[in-house]
């Protein structure tokens, strides 16, 4: 998001300049982790479909699947290849190309037993504010020929940083290992046979098409987040439907995947075998063709004017001058189609009033230790997800140990402490680098790049090493060049019973009433991407107005 400097308060140099300074804050990766999240975990509806499995060639299969004794790490053994069959789709949004992905279906034997080899590969490159990024997402799948899955690997890489995860089923349980630098965590869930992996939706679509009027509803794995969800379809009709190369006869598929507390809702039309042709993501304004190998691979006829950072902006009519000085603003949230309370978190910084189904008024403070409670609702204690260090926030790592201890050596006051560190992150990741996404707090202790995601996961990684809890918030920040408010991350530390905001961007010992908090990550497990999910309902809906202000000194 906004490339930015950071601010030098008590250096006279800087003080003509500092609220100009102020304005350019770095901004969150939030939009990036979207629009990869929304392009890959969507696949479900947007046409990254494997041919069908001819009914007639699909072997007699237990209702159960045979178990594995693999464990998620181990190597499966070596597979008899056939020839594979592949699709292929091109990503626009808002009229640009910005990707392109490919489903291959394989046949194999493996220990004598014949499988379902399904590989998916997605790739987008966009700019934000200014700067190009580059995502990629590989999903690979073993699965019975009824579609019951046996293990998955997926992989998640920004050119800089790269997570991966290994599935396999056993006894009731898919058991699976997600890495990123420096740590291999473990988990299990629930898993029922029935099913499906990750390309399922495609799947079963094209082994039984759907009809006009037809509803269907089934669970599946969807990527990254490592846990089934569910999938619905509801065919309204056949209508004409333009195409890369003109328009057809499709029918209307209206789908939505269900991942905790967020619904994803697309569009997608398909033919006459269930193949899905295009699909819309409305949330991002992003459609997807079926085409050739040769159309999705081959360079746009033109740049792309779309810039991810700046379409996700919420523009407000009233200026902020001073808005990290700010101590208290009221806002009015307004959604056309939603419940704005549902969005906004209270704590002892916020606090949100319903106004009615689509206005809600959110009330922000700059939280200090020492802040009277007033009427704002009293935070939870600490969790122990809060604590301890997981694969994004390696706050046992040796670099994020040493940078924690390498400052404040003798203080005791946790407040004190906190402030001293997110001097010392604005002061450490020097490089503002918009292109990576997911980056680690290990990778940031060794890179010192990054932008706001990465200045929170170092700072919330370090607080926790000098045994401060601490977590990650997720919401908005007032972005003065483009005078509204950009998606942003920062970090909250448990000081004297309250969740403090803290931003290592600023590095100002705490922020004003210019952040609007949309919710709170412990990063653990899952969570390091579902924590994302609820800007999802946000994006392109959201208004906001401010109603009062106390600028403070």
């Amino acid at each position: 998001m906004p490339h930015g400097r950071s601010i030098r308060e008590g250096q006279s140099h800087f003080a003509a300049g500092r609220h100009a300074v102020a304005q350019r804050l770095e901004s969150l990766a939030v939009d990036i982790w979207l629009g990869a999240l929304l392009l890959f975990c969507a696949a479900s509806g947007c046409g990254t479909s494997p041919p069908a499995v001819p009914a007639e060639a699909s072997p007699t299969v237990d209702s159960q699947p045979a178990e594995s004794s693999a464990s998620a790490s181990e190597s499966p053994a070596p597979a008899s290849p056939s020839a594979p069959r592949e699709t292929w789709d091109v990503f626009y949004i808002e009229g640009s190309q910005i990707g392109h992905g490919w489903t291959r279906y394989e046949r194999v034997t493996e220990n004598g037993r014949e499988l379902l080899n399904i590989k998916g590969e997605q790739s987008m490159a966009i700019r934000r504010f200014g700067q190009k990024i580059t995502q990629q997402i590989k999903l690979e799948s073993w699965e019975l020929p009824d579609g019951q899955v046996l293990r998955f690997t997926s992989e998640m890489y920004d050119g800089t940083a790269r997570i991966t995860s290994k599935g396999v089923y056993e006894k009731g349980q898919m058991k699976i290992e997600t890495t990123t630098l420096g740590k291999t965590q473990a988990a299990s869930i629930p898993w029922d046979p029935s099913w499906g992996g990750f390309f399922s939706s495609e799947q079963r679509l094209e082994q039984r098409p759907l009809k006009p009027g037809e509803k269907r509803a089934f669970l599946a794995l969807m990527p990254i987040f490592n846990q089934a969800s569910q999938v619905t379809f509801e065919a309204t009709g056949r209508e004409s439907t333009e195409l890369l190369d003109g328009k057809r006869e499709l029918l209307h598929v209206k789908s939505t995947v269900q991942i905790g507390q967020t619904t994803i809702a697309s569009d997608s039309w398909t033919d006459e075998s269930g193949a899905t042709l295009k699909s819309v993501l409305p949330s991002l304004n992003q459609v997807s063709y079926r085409t050739t190998k040769e159309r999705a691979l081959a360079e746009p006829a033109q740049s792309s004017n779309f810039d991810l950072g700046t379409s996700s902006v919420v523009k407000v009519e009233r200026k902020l001058e001073r808005p990290h000085d700010t101590r208290r603003i009221v806002y009015r949230a307004t959604m056309p189609n939603g419940d704005p309370a549902r969005h906004f978190e209270s704590g002892a910084s916020q606090m949100v009033r319903s106004i009615d189904e689509h206005n809600a008024e959110i009330t922000v403070r700059a939280l200090r230790p020492d802040s009277p409670q007033d009427s704002f609702p009293a935070d939870a204690a600490p969790t122990e997800a809060e604590r301890k260090p997981n694969g994004f926030l390696q706050s046992d790592d040796a670099e994020v140990k040493r940078l924690a201890v390498s400052v404040a050596a003798g203080e005791t006051d946790p407040w004190k402490i906190a402030c001293t560190l997110e001097r010392l992150v604005r002061d450490t990741v020097r490089v503002k680098d918009f292109s990576q996404a997911v980056a680690t707090a290990a990778d940031v202790a060794r890179t010192h790049e990054g932008d706001c995601t990465e200045h929170a996961v170092l700072l919330a990684a370090m607080c926790r090493a000098r045994d401060i809890p601490a977590r990650v918030a997720i919401g908005l920040v007032y972005f003065g060049p483009v005078g509204g408010f950009a998606y942003h991350m920062w970090t909250e530390v448990w000081i004297d019973r309250h969740w403090v905001p803290i931003d290592g961007t600023l590095g100002r010992g705490g922020i004003g009433a210019a952040h609007l908090k949309i919710t709170h990550s412990s990063l653990e497990g899952s969570d390091s991407f579902t924590a994302f999910l609820p800007v999802i309902e946000l994006l392109g809906q959201l208004k906001l107005e401010i109603t009062a202000m106390d600028e403070g000194a």
